[in-house]
């Protein structure tokens, strides 16, 4: 969302030529879950950055995580952010990366702003997501940049959604499909967790986002059943969820007609947790429910289709990521905290050069980050189809 006095901008913010950029970025993740490992790892691995600090209270966690990462590059940082100012924590940082729960997330991004560090994060809220950008003029005082929503969904659909507008030039319609699956369906509800139960809720249960002719609307989630297909994986079901869109039914209201966004399940998955759903009601026993019933497991899928029609063309880019045994990255880790990480070097390196708050849709180079993904072994194909 452009809020009023929050100018876009300007056209010309692409990435910088090769160099003008400075190097040696000191970057900053907040937290040590699984998201946090899995941008500590990229970070760890990318030559321009030379000092990865990591913040979390869990001692055993910070400590996995640096076995895992073996790297001189590492700094760790016991701290409890409910207690200790996370500005001097950030103070003399490029970027910092969150990867804490999103309601945290604000807080941090204006600390961030105060300690002059720019700062990115997974997003998953939209309210929070306004409150962050809330923060424009500050970060311009400061001369950062704050970017909310770089996770996948929200995030790297957002990109996907940039380049598609782009491309077909007057798009009539958009359509993106998400989906983090177990790679074979998993009892009792043909699924298994992939990431934080909390985030898995509120996508279930908070309204949603999208673009009917040309307007912003508010629609319910886990409506309009929609059936699909991907490769190896056979016949699918997607319905509405919230979050995934964030704020692009603002930035293109009167520009696209059609824009939704749904996830991504094996079929009978929306059925059985809607029974589940309905049978409980209240939502923090939903959460532990959901949390002690469904199992865990490494061996994740993540499917992905942004398809957008125009000018008598349809664009499609499809991404299927499977977890990497080489690494012990899930798929849900790589395509979440891999595209956070590649934003946040090309800011904290200086060939990103906005100030301000803004969402990715505003102004990033998508081209660029699709190709640093497929670096990671993150492939995403783009089919055209005519007439």
């Amino acid at each position: 969302m452009r809020l009023p006095g929050h100018p876009l901008p300007p056209a010309f913010c692409q990435l910088r030529g090769s160099g003008q950029e400075e190097i040696g970025m000191k970057a900053a993740v907040i937290g040590a879950g699984m998201m946090g490992w899995a941008a500590a790892y990229d970070l760890v691995h990318n030559p321009e950055v030379e000092r990865v600090k990591i913040i979390d209270q869990n001692p055993q966690a910070l400590g996995s995580l640096k076995t895992f990462l073996d790297s001189d590059k590492v700094e760790l940082d016991l701290s409890d952010l409910q207690k200790k100012s996370a500005s001097d924590l950030l103070r003399g940082y490029d970027c910092a990366i969150s990867c804490a729960p999103y309601s945290f997330n604000y807080r941090l991004a204006k600390a961030a702003v105060s300690a002059g560090c720019n700062f990115v994060d997974l997003g998953g809220n939209n309210e929070v997501v306004q409150q962050e950008l809330s923060l424009h003029e500050e970060a311009q005082k400061q001369k950062v940049l704050v970017v909310p929503d770089c996770g996948l969904a929200p995030g790297l659909v957002s990109v996907l959604t940039k380049i598609l507008v782009e491309e077909l030039g007057n798009a009539e319609s958009i359509h993106l499909r998400v989906g983090g699956l177990p790679q074979k369906p998993q009892l009792p509800l043909n699924y298994a967790l992939v990431f934080s139960v909390q985030g898995l809720v509120n996508e279930y249960v908070e309204d949603c986002v999208a673009l009917r002719d040309g307007k912003k609307v508010i629609i319910p989630p886990m409506q309009e059943l929609e059936r699909l297909k991907f490769p190896i994986y056979g016949e699918l079901e997607a319905r509405t969820t919230s979050g995934g869109s964030s704020t692009l039914a603002d930035t293109y209201e009167g520009k696209v007609k059609n824009l939704d966004y749904k996830t991504i399940r094996y079929p009978g998955h929306f059925e059985k947790y809607l029974e589940l759903q309905n049978s409980i009601g209240d939502r923090a026993t939903l959460e532990k429910t959901l949390l002690n019933m469904l199992p865990k497991g490494k061996e994740d899928v993540i499917l992905l289709r942004a398809a957008g029609e125009g000018n008598g063309r349809k664009i499609q880019y499809q991404m299927i990521d499977h977890y990497d045994p080489k690494t012990g990255l899930t798929a849900m880790m790589r395509t979440t905290a891999f595209p956070a990480t590649i934003l946040a070097a090309m800011i904290g390196t200086g060939k990103i050069d906005v100030k301000g708050a803004y969402t990715q849709e505003h102004f990033a180079p998508a081209q660029q980050i699709i190709d640093e993904l497929a670096k990671r072994g993150v492939e995403i194909s783009k089919r055209l189809y005519l007439g």
